[in-house]
């Protein structure tokens, strides 16, 4: 699976931004549905806009929770690489954070530091710097794979690529306690439990083991709780549904990393296990979360990168 850089960078001039804009950015500056009708849930609503040092603060701990996650993925891989000795899964992380620019010059210091800790600002800039290095290890990688071919590439630069997302995720581990100690107040149970899964995750990969990696080496990310609440792209495709009654021709109408709305539906139950096709060729597994008519919502058995080229192509 391939994946295509998120967004262009932004200037500084952009920096600053109304609550309008914030809401509408959501994590990564990109336009999209908001999540109030999320394919989970679609009837949630916000029952009053917060104000927008808070929309900061939670796009902030959403930006700093992705990023964490791609690493436990990234690292997840090098540890398994490392103890397999086979290159697929240090290829596997290099498309994984590739289209994913961790940048921090778009944020506003200013009103960041007036609402955390310099502790907090400074280790959310030194994980970011760490992440960027683990980045430019899987690059030297991939530059010497395309000259001698991977396997042989691989014992050259696994050692590398194992400090520099070690190191990555110590930053991480550190800063995910901090994070959650300063903003879970401002942000209620928003979060609840995110914190807890990635440090323990990291606890387990910083202690060399592939946490976030199935059998095969394949890169499983944890689903985390905000995903809900991320602006969800549209599709706009004819699809085939497949359910255990048979085929059906429907209508996808948007996507998030965890599920996909469809519409012109035949007639499912909640629970039910169904499989999608999309016009463009992808095909997903899920279960129905919700119905109503015509229309469902579909959760995926396992959620898409948050660097899929549907979400952020």
């Amino acid at each position: 699976m391939l994946f295509r850089p998120i967004y262009p960078p932004k200037s500084e001039g952009a920096a600053q931004f109304s609550a309008a804009e914030t809401t509408e950015r959501a994590v990564f500056g990109r336009r999209g549905t908001s999540d109030s009708e999320s394919y989970v849930d679609n009837e949630a609503s916000y029952e009053v806009a917060p104000r927008a040092e808070q929309l900061l603060i939670r796009n902030f701990v959403q930006e700093i929770h992705t990023v964490a996650v791609l690493t436990t993925g990234a690292a997840s891989a090098i540890n398994f690489a490392a103890k397999d000795g086979h290159p697929d899964p240090i290829v596997n992380a290099g498309t994984l954070v590739s289209g994913f620019s961790a940048e921090t010059s778009h944020w506003p210091r200013r009103l960041l530091a007036e609402e955390l800790s310099k502790t907090l600002v400074t280790r959310f800039a030194e994980f970011y710097a760490a992440f960027q290095a683990g980045r430019i290890e899987l690059r030297h990688f991939e530059f010497d794979a395309a000259g001698i071919g991977p396997l042989r590439a691989a014992p050259l630069h696994v050692a590398g690529l194992k400090a520099a997302w070690l190191e990555a995720s110590r930053r991480a581990r550190d800063l995910i306690g901090l994070l959650e100690e300063e903003t879970a107040p401002m942000l209620a149970d928003e979060n609840s439990g995110n914190a807890a899964l990635l440090a323990a995750l990291f606890d387990r990969i910083i202690a060399g083991e592939p946490a976030c990696c199935a059998i095969d080496g394949a890169i499983v990310l944890p689903e985390l709780s905000e995903r809900r609440r991320a602006p969800r792209q549209s599709l706009l495709q004819s699809a085939i549904v497949r359910t255990p009654a048979g085929a059906f021709s429907a209508f996808a109408r948007d996507i998030s990393s965890g599920g996909i709305g469809m519409t012109r539906m035949p007639m499912v139950k909640v629970g039910e296990s169904v499989a999608i096709e999309i016009a463009c060729g992808r095909s997903f597994q899920g279960i129905v979360a919700w119905c109503k008519g015509e229309a469902a919502g579909i959760r995926f058995d396992r959620p898409l990168s948050p660097t899929d080229p549907l979400i952020f192509g």
